[in-house]
């Protein structure tokens, strides 16, 4: 379906300057928002591999009456803790997430439980063990992770994890693999 079927340069001016007035409005208010994306759109449609957007192009131009333009987005639905979340690839940008509290407290914990051993504030992982009131293998556990590459620990701290990297997949993965490429495929940093 050709969006432009009279493509002049003043038609194609005329349809930037609505495109533009649109996003403005995007920007608005919730309320304003809600109503242009109801005016906008004709039916959306959430599957498990792509999102279904049909766009009443009427609300676009008038020429176009009751026309419609159909978009397929690839898009993946993923379980993030006991949620789900709608991923589109490629659309992960670092920073944008905010950090999970849960797994910096974790990484945080590995780190802090790592130096007490490691400078000998506690003997060993079953002292350390006995003084958290845990299972000694759940303590080994969770200081594997003290070994977790900085550039991951980083991208945590920024909210850029992958989708459903919580604190449950990340201790199903320790101990993790000592080299930082095979820790970042494991954990689907290179997705």
């Amino acid at each position: 379906m050709d969006l432009l079927p009279e493509a002049t340069a003043s038609r194609v001016q005329e349809r930037r300057v609505v495109a533009e007035d649109l996003a403005a409005r995007l920007e608005g208010a919730q309320v304003d928002r809600v109503r242009l994306l109801k005016a906008l759109l004709e039916r959306v449609v959430v599957r498990d591999d792509a999102i279904d957007i049909e766009i009443k192009l009427g609300a676009l131009d008038n020429d176009a009456a009751e026309r419609t333009h159909a978009l397929k987005v690839p898009a993946q639905l993923k379980r993030c803790g006991l949620g789900m979340r709608l991923v589109i690839p490629g659309r992960i940008d670092p920073g944008s997430g905010q950090p999970d509290a849960k797994l910096m407290a974790l990484l945080a914990k590995a780190r802090r439980w790592f130096e007490m051993l490691r400078t000998g504030a506690c003997g060993s992982i079953g002292e350390l063990a006995r003084d958290v009131n845990m299972a000694g293998s759940d303590v080994t556990q969770i200081v594997y992770l003290a070994f977790m590459a900085p550039d991951l620990i980083e991208r945590i701290a920024a909210g850029a994890q992958p989708p459903g990297l919580g604190v449950r997949k990340l201790l199903a993965a320790s101990p993790l693999p000592l080299d930082w490429a095979e820790q970042r495929r494991v954990l689907g940093f290179d997705a």
